[in-house]
């Protein structure tokens, strides 16, 4: 099983997700490989056997994308598709932290919220100014 991290424009000097890879290494420590899809943070090595980069250009291009990519369900899909990445794999974002053990049942557990085709609404708009949510009566 590998880990696919997208990384996009790191705001604080790419420690998030030095951190992120701290706890993958771990509590996870049957991860084949990492691939970094997207920015390149300064400290990765040269060493392709364990973590790899893989620019937005290189997925993107080919299949007729400009980039760099800023759509995340595209960019979401381009990195799931990478040539060589394990078709199992987890999804990570470089704010993404593990605070305990994660086993390898756990990570091939089917997980969903809903089954989206009995769902009808998706819900109400709810913001943090009041006046914004009163619905209106028909």
């Amino acid at each position: 099983m590998d880990a696919l991290y997208i990384l996009k424009n790191s705001t604080f000097d790419n420690f998030e997700i030095q951190y992120s890879l701290r706890s993958l290494q771990t509590h996870i420590p049957f991860i084949r490989k990492v691939w970094v899809f997207g920015d390149k943070p300064t400290f990765l090595s040269c060493n392709k056997s364990i973590i790899e980069h893989v620019p937005h250009e290189y997925m993107a291009s080919p299949l007729g994308f400009k980039s760099p990519v800023t759509n995340t369900f595209l960019i979401t899909f381009l990195g799931s598709i990478i040539p060589g990445m394990d078709e199992e794999f987890l999804w990570f974002c470089d704010d993404f932290f593990l605070l305990k053990d994660f086993p390898p049942e756990e990570a091939c557990k089917d997980r969903y919220y809903e089954d989206m085709s009995k769902v009808t609404t998706r819900g109400r708009r709810v913001t943090l100014a009041p006046h914004l949510n009163k619905r209106k009566s028909m």
